[in-house]
Formats: C-alpha cells, sequence, structure tokens
C-alpha cells in the first residue's frame, strides 16, 4: 500500500492511472498506466474531514512486489516535483494524527507494535490498542476524574453562587472508590508492551552457579555461553537466537542468560555502585518483557516462590549430581545439562507456554511499562484523595490537588496535555457567569 496525502493528492495519483477514480470519498478498482506494466490496483479515497491527518487522502494498495511498488513510488515522486512531492519520515502519518487529535496515544503505539509484531499474540494486542479500548476506557476515567475536580473546585471558587453546591462527603467517596475500582481492574490485566515486541524472550534465572549457563548450551546444543565452575562467570545479561523446534517449523525466539546475584559475597565485583545499580535495572526491564522464565535452582536446594505467575517454569539443575532422589512432591522439571537427562521434556514445556502465550494475554490490556508506572501513579494518588476526603475537616483544596495529579498522569498515558480542562467543565457543568 502507498499512501499519498495533500491538498494536490488525487491530482497526483490520477497521472498515473489508466482509468481514474471519481473525486468522491470510496474505494475503486483501477488500473495504472502501460508504462508501469498495467497494474490492476484498488484506490481508496478519503476526504480531508474523513481522513486521519485532515488531508485529502488515497491509499493505492497494489501487488506486493518490491519492485512493482518501488517503480510505482518513483513515478508518484517525479510527477509529484511540481506538488513539492516528498517521502513521508518514519511514522510521519501516525504522528499528525495523534497531533489532530484523531487517535490517542495509546493507538498511536498499537500502529508501532502492528508492524513489527512477529507472532499472533502481538497482533491480536496491536489491534486492541488500535480499536480504542484502553484508550477510552482511560479516558473515561479521566472524564470522571474531572467531573469530579471540577465539582470540588466550583465549590471552593464560586460558593457564594446560588447554582453551586458542595458535593456531600459520601459522594466523593463513592465516586473515589468507583474510579479506583475500575483503575485497578484496568491494571490487573496490564501487561508490558515490550513484551509482545519483536520474538518471544525466554530468560534463564537463578543463583550464581546453578547451572544457567550450561543449561542454555544444552538446549541450544551448541557452546555459546561461558561457562566455568566459579560462582560469577556471568555478569551481564547475554542472549543470543535460538531456533526452537515446533509443529509446522521452527519457531525465532530469543534465549537470555542472567547473572546472579550483584554483590562481593558471590564473587561478582562489577566495579562500583552505580554500575551494579545499572545492571540490575537492565537485569527486572528484561525479566518484565520476557515470555516464558526459568527459573533455576541446584536439585535439593530450596524453591523462589514466584507468586503464580504464569511465565515461570521452575528448573532443577544438575540432576547428575543429586545425592538422592528428589520426593514426588517436587515441583519443577528436573535436568541434567550434562547428560542431557530431561532438556527434550523442558523444551516441550517452553513450547507449550509459548504456544499459551496468546491465551494467557487474550484479555489483557498492553501498554509500555512506562505507562504503567504512569498508571501507578495515578492510582496512588487516588487513594490519597480518598484518604484526604475521610475527615470532614480536611480542606477540599488538598483532595483537588491529589486529583489534579491523578488526570496529570492519566493525560500522560493519553497524549493529552490541556491545563484548561478543569476550567472550562466548571463553566459548562455549572453555567457560571452566564
Amino acid at each position: 500500500m502507498i499512501r499519498i496525502a495533500g491538498p494536490d493528492a488525487v491530482g497526483l495519483v490520477n497521472g498515473i492511472l489508466r482509468a481514474p477514480p471519481p473525486g468522491a470519498t470510496g474505494v475503486y478498482p483501477v488500473r495504472t498506466v502501460p508504462q508501469l506494466l498495467s497494474l490492476p490496483a484498488l484506490a481508496i479515497l478519503f476526504s480531508a474531514d474523513r481522513g486521519p491527518i485532515g488531508q485529502p487522502v488515497v491509499e493505492l494498495w497494489l501487488p506486493g512486489n518490491p519492485e512493482l511498488l518501488h517503480r510505482v513510488l518513483s513515478q508518484l515522486l517525479e510527477r509529484g516535483s511540481e506538488y513539492g512531492a516528498r517521502l513521508a519520515s518514519p511514522g510521519e502519518f501516525t504522528a499528525r494524527s495523534w497531533m489532530l487529535g484523531r487517535m490517542d496515544l495509546t493507538q498511536a503505539e498499537g500502529v508501532g507494535l502492528l508492524v513489527s509484531a512477529e507472532h499472533t499474540a502481538a497482533v491480536r494486542a496491536a489491534h486492541r490498542l488500535l480499536a480504542g479500548g484502553p484508550g477510552k476506557r482511560i479516558k473515561e476515567l479521566r472524564e470522571q476524574i474531572l467531573d469530579l475536580l471540577a465539582a470540588l473546585e466550583a465549590g471552593i471558587d464560586f460558593s457564594d453562587q446560588e447554582d453551586v453546591r458542595f458535593l456531600p462527603t459520601e459522594e466523593v467517596h463513592s465516586t473515589l472508590c468507583g474510579i479506583l475500582k475500575s483503575l485497578k481492574l484496568l491494571r490487573e490485566r496490564g501487561v508490558p508492551l515490550e513484551r509482545f515486541q519483536g520474538p518471544p524472550r525466554i530468560m534463564v534465572v537463578g543463583p550464581p552457579n546453578a547451572g544457567k549457563s550450561t543449561l542454555c548450551n544444552a538446549l541450544l546444543s551448541g557452546e555459546r555461553f561461558l561457562t566455568a565452575s566459579i560462582e560469577g562467570t556471568t555478569r551481564d545479561l547475554v542472549s543470543t537466537p535460538w531456533a526452537l523446534d515446533a509443529p509446522g517449523g521452527t519457531l525465532d525466539v530469543v534465549l537470555a542468560d542472567s547473572p546472579g546475584v550483584f554483590d562481593e559475597k558471590h564473587g561478582i565485583d562489577l566495579g562500583s555502585a552505580r554500575l551494579s545499580e545499572q545492571a540490575s535495572q537492565q537485569h527486572e526491564k528484561a525479566l518484565s518483557s520476557a515470555n516464558v522464565i526459568l527459573s533455576c535452582q541446584v536439585c535439593g536446594g530450596q524453591s523462589v516462590a514466584w507468586t503464580g505467575d504464569p511465565r515461570v517454569i521452575q528448573v532443577r539443575t544438575k540432576k547428575d549430581q543429586a545425592d538422592q532422589e528428589s520426593p514426588q512432591n517436587c515441583s519443577g522439571v528436573e535436568v541434567s545439562a550434562r547428560t542431557g537427562f530431561g532438556i527434550d521434556h523442558l523444551k516441550a514445556q517452553i513450547l507449550d507456554k509459548l504456544m499459551g502465550f496468546e491465551e494467557h494475554h487474550s484479555d489483557g490490556v498492553a501498554l509500555r511499562e512506562s505507562h504503567w508506572a504512569t498508571i501507578d501513579q495515578a492510582i496512588r494518588s487516588l487513594q490519597d484523595a480518598h484518604e484526604l476526603a475521610q475527615p470532614e475537616s480536611c480542606p477540599d483544596e488538598l483532595v483537588c490537588e491529589a486529583l489534579l495529579l491523578s488526570r496529570r498522569a492519566l493525560d500522560e498515558v493519553l497524549g493529552n496535555r490541556d491545563p484548561e480542562a478543569v476550567f472550562d467543565r466548571v463553566f459548562s457543568s455549572f453555567c457560571i457567569g452566564k
């Protein structure tokens, strides 16, 4: 698909068509001029008021051969020189659509996710963002916060007006409880958008000398990771592509090996406390975006509790070095990277997790990790507002300040910045100053 936008878009496209469509908005079958091999095409015309960027737009849908598309594009640029036609910069159409308010920031990020999608779960997550579901719900909650904020500020600033009354404390409490419940529900269903970007990621974690790097080499059937009996051999997060055998072919994934605990006690000296903190942050970021987590513990060691994270597979390593049989109720997959025991079973478990990834997140809302952090901030501000509104003697100004912080947080997620929104809402709701 080639998209042409601008006041002269229709005229420019008609110059390379053998039978130009009428100028009315619609979908038309067309053919290019013989110099372009008379390709069959589909032309979709958008008027300025219906287009995504506030200008007439024409989309040409052509056979998907790169060379043919290049020829058509070259013809358009050559003929469009008199109009000042140029190639759009990456993301320009989406950015202009967002700036005009035709889509919110979550929808714009859905476009980026759809472009980079490499598996079905990513495509579904992108379509949910493009459909505007998450953004619409956040907008609704933002509107509720604005309504409450406007009512409280009207009671503060215009208490001498007959048509303005203070809100009862019970009504403030119930409204805040409803907003908090809805926002927390959205948060509970939330997953990081980064988890859907690029190929699926499998991360191996565990304490030092738990056999993580050796396990990675066994899964890859090769020596790709450095291994040694000394604790702390792996000092940084290391990843490599992995073609995992799957029904119908191979599945391209990324296998990441993580270091152990970052301190001198375990034989790891990263050089400075600051570098250690950076490494820890990198580890946490990779962990949040992983699709499958292999939590390694040496057979006979104590398990790490993951509080029911569906991504985690408990792996018991060094089975060949175990002094005795594990109890029957022992959880996890037992493996020996040296003998190959349990490796095929672990691969099957990983594949099951990856195949079930789409099902696990079929109802989830995907937003960037930074957006979820901002939503967490909004939840905390709403909780502060709820606590401040409890005592009758608490000034409404403090409640309003907490509500303002929550509204600004949701504005950041949506990409909105509107400091006059509350002022406008007061006048429109209470007819003050008419």
